[in-house]
């Protein structure tokens, strides 16, 4: 998993699908952590 703190959500979303590493913002951060280790409630 990959922070960038300039890039939107769109923008990161772009990114992992380009690479196939999940690319995250602050914005999503926390929720992509909760997701990847099945926190979500």
């Amino acid at each position: 998993m990959m922070v960038l703190l300039q890039a939107d959500t769109q923008q990161t979303g772009d990114l992992t699908t380009l690479r196939g590493l999940t690319i995250v913002n602050p914005d999503n951060c926390i929720d992509k952590i909760k997701q990847t280790l099945n926190l979500d409630s």
